[in-house]
């Protein structure tokens, strides 16, 4: 969710636009030897969402000069883990 100077709230879905996954546990067979769980490693994912559909409950976009702050919903119905890194815009 990002929220405007003007304290309008405009908001978008992840799950739009990339399909989640669950996390996956390979056994591997050297990490048995060291450990009862078997270990694996996290492969992140890529994710663009174009600023221009990120809207407010009218429908109207958001204008990139205008966002004062930006809100990480995790509102979904499953329970989950979700990573975030790197974390920017581009143009």
């Amino acid at each position: 969710m990002l929220t405007d100077t003007a304290g309008v709230a405009y908001t978008v879905r992840m799950g739009d636009y990339l399909k989640l996954q669950p996390a996956l546990k390979p056994v591997i067979f050297k990490s048995r030897l060291f450990w009862d769980d078997p270990e694996s490693e996290v492969i992140l994912q890529y994710v663009s969402i174009p600023l221009e559909q990120v809207k407010d409950s009218l429908d109207h976009a958001v204008s990139a000069a205008a966002i004062s702050s930006i809100t990480f919903l995790f509102d979904a119905e499953k329970k989950g883990t979700l990573l975030l890194d790197q974390l920017g815009f581009a143009r």
